[in-house]
C-alpha cells in the first residue's frame, strides 16, 4: 500500500510537471512509463494502436501472441477539477468494443487522474462492467490500486475476486435492488476480499470458474474480523462494534448466497444464518487473545479422532491444520502429488515439511486404503458425496471434524473455540513461545509476517523480545507439539 502511495504521488509529480495533459503525453508519460512500469507489465509485450473494427485500442498487451488487455487513454482538461467529466460512458463503450474485438477480458481506461479496470465476462449492462474505479484524488483508493498490476490481474489472479464482486452489484442492478444502499456492500466486500486475497489465490482456470469461492466460509469471516479489532482508532477506540460485525456478516454473507442463487457456486460456508455464526462475539469476545491449545488438549484431540483408528482421515486433517498451520482451502487442496512418502516430504505453495512419524503413518494408511479401492482421487483427503463416491472435501467436510471435538468434554467451553483458523493461531502463539522467530514462524505457517504479529499479543512480543536480547538468540528447541506426537506415534504403533 505505501508503493501505490509512492506511485499516486509520483504520477501527480509527473501530471504537474507536463506542458500539456494531452491524450499523447498522459499515454506516454504518465500511464506508460510511470503507472503500467511500476505495476510489473514489461513494455517489451506493448503493441501501440491496434487496429479494431471498430477503432483503434491505444495498447495492446500481449502474451505468447495473444492480447490479453486493452487499455484506451485520454486527456484531460487543465481547465477542469473533476477529472470524471473528462471520461464518459461512450469511452467506456468504446473500450469494451475493442475488448469484444480482442476477445479480451481485461480493459483499462485512464486520464491520468482517474483510473478503470473493466472485465469484459460480468453479465449485465456495459458499466456494469466496471470492477475497479480509482481516483488518484481520493486516499481511500490508495489501497486497491495494486489491483491493476500484471501480478493481481495475471498471475495470482486475486483481482477476480473484485469481477465478482461487480458481476455480484450487475445482479443486485438486475433486480432493481436499491443502488443507493451499495456503498456499505462495496465497503464490506471490498475490505473482505483484500484481507482474504492476501493469502488465497484466486486458482481460475477458466472465465466462469469460480471453485475458490466456495472455500470461503465464517471462519475467514471470523479472522478478518479478529485482524480489525486488533486495529484502533485514532481516539485509540476499537474499530469494530458487534453492530459492524453483524452488518459487515449480512453484506458478505448475501453476495456468497447471490452467487448460488445465480448458478455461479453450487455451495457456500454461510448456511448456519448470522446469529450462529455470530454466536462467538456474544460469548467469548475474548477468544483470540487467549491460546486454548495445550498440550494437554492437543493429545485429547488426537486420541478422540483417533479412537477406533478406522478414522486416520479426521486426524490427519486436524494435524495438517494444528501442527503444520494449513488452511482449510489448502486442505481440501492438497493432492497426492504433494505428498512423497519414500521421502516423508509433504511439498505445497512453496512450503516443504519433514513429515514426522505419526503423520507419514496416517498417510500411508489413506493411500493404502485407496489403494485397496481403486480411487482415482487425487485429493488426499476424501469424503463421499449423495451417491457414495469419493470426492474432494468440502469446506464443511473440514468444519465438522472441528465441530465434533466439542463431544471430548462439553463442559470444557475451549472446545467450542477449536476451528482450522483458531488452532492454527495457536500454533502461530506455540512457536513463538517455543523460540521460533516471527519470519521462521512465517516461512513454516506460510502467511504474511503482518497477519503473525496480529496473532502475537504484543505484550508477549515485547517480554519475549527482552527475553532474547539477555540470553542471545538460541537455536529453535522443537516443534511446541512435536512429543504429543511422538508419544500418540509409540501409542498407536504398539
Amino acid at each position: 500500500m505505501e508503493n501505490m502511495k509512492e506511485l499516486i504521488k509520483a504520477i501527480k509529480v509527473k501530471m504537474s510537471e507536463l506542458p500539456s495533459l494531452t491524450e499523447e503525453n498522459i499515454k506516454t508519460h504518465v500511464v506508460v512509463d510511470l503507472f503500467l512500469n511500476s505495476l510489473g507489465y514489461d513494455p517489451q509485450k506493448w503493441d501501440y494502436e491496434c487496429c479494431a473494427t471498430s477503432g483503434r485500442a491505444d495498447l495492446i498487451y500481449k502474451e505468447n501472441g495473444k492480447a490479453i488487455l486493452a487499455v484506451e487513454t485520454k486527456g484531460l482538461s487543465q481547465s477542469v477539477r473533476n477529472p470524471n467529466i473528462d471520461i464518459t460512458e461512450q469511452d467506456i463503450n468504446q473500450l469494451l468494443g475493442y475488448l469484444n474485438d480482442h476477445d479480451v477480458i481485461w480493459g483499462i481506461l485512464s486520464n491520468g487522474r482517474r483510473y478503470i479496470l473493466l472485465n469484459n465476462t460480468i453479465i449485465n449492462q456495459n458499466m456494469d462492467k466496471i470492477v475497479l474505479d480509482i481516483s488518484i484524488d481520493r486516499p481511500s483508493d490508495s489501497g486497491y490500486l495494486k489491483y491493476f498490476s500484471y501480478e493481481k490481474i495475471f498471475k495470482d489472479k486475486t483481482t477476480f475476486y473484485f469481477a465478482d464482486i461487480a458481476q455480484f452489484k450487475a445482479f443486485r442492478r438486475m433486480e432493481n435492488a436499491n443502488i443507493e444502499s451499495w456503498a456499505v456492500y462495496k465497503s464490506a466486500l471490498f475490505g473482505f476480499f483484500d484481507y482474504y486475497s492476501a493469502n488465497h489465490p484466486y486458482q481460475s482456470v477458466g472465465r466462469n470458474d469460480r471453485k475458490c469461492l466456495e472455500n470461503v466460509g465464517v471462519y475467514d469471516f471470523r479472522s478478518y474480523i479478529e485482524t480489525k479489532k486488533n486495529a484502533t482508532s485514532a481516539n485509540g477506540r476499537s474499530v469494530c462494534s458487534k453492530r459492524t460485525i453483524k452488518n459487515a456478516y449480512s453484506y458478505i454473507s448475501s453476495f456468497f448466497y447471490k452467487m448460488k442463487e445465480m448458478g455461479m457456486i453450487s455451495r457456500h460456508g454461510f448456511e448456519d444464518g448470522r446469529d450462529e455464526s455470530l454466536a462467538i462475539y456474544e460469548e467469548t469476545p475474548k477468544i483470540k487473545a487467549e491460546n486454548h491449545m495445550s498440550i494437554e488438549r492437543f493429545e485429547k484431540a488426537m486420541e478422540y479422532l483417533y479412537k477406533d483408528k478406522s478414522n486416520g482421515r479426521n486426524l490427519t486433517v486436524f494435524l495438517l491444520c494444528a501442527y503444520y498451520g494449513f488452511e482449510r482451502s489448502e486442505v481440501s487442496n492438497i493432492k497426492w502429488d504433494n505428498i512423497d512418502l519414500n521421502k516423508g516430504i509433504i511439498s505445497f505453495n512453496n512450503r516443504e515439511y519433514q513429515m514426522t512419524p505419526l503423520i507419514k503413518t496416517l498417510l500411508t494408511e489413506l493411500d493404502q486404503s485407496r489403494r485397496k479401492n481403486k480411487s482415482k482421487l487425487e485429493y488426499i483427503i476424501a469424503t463421499t458425496d449423495k451417491s457414495n463416491k469419493l470426492v474432494r472435501p468440502t469446506v464443511g467436510t473440514v468444519n465438522g471434524i472441528f465441530n465434533s471435538l466439542v463431544n471430548i468434554d462439553k463442559s470444557d467451553a475451549a472446545w467450542t473455540y477449536f476451528c482450522p483458523q483458531y488452532v492454527r493461531e495457536c500454533l502461530i502463539q506455540s512457536m513463538f513461545k517455543n523460540g521460533y522467530s516471527i519470519e521462521q514462524i512465517a516461512a513454516y505457517v506460510g502467511v504474511d509476517v503482518a497477519r503473525i504479529i496480529s496473532t502475537i499479543p504484543t505484550e508477549s512480543i515485547v517480554k519475549e523480545g527482552r527475553k532474547r536480547l539477555k540470553k542471545g538468540n538460541a537455536a529453535v528447541v522443537m516443534h511446541p507439539f512435536e512429543k504429543a506426537t511422538e508419544r500418540f506415534y509409540s501409542k498407536i504403533v504398539t
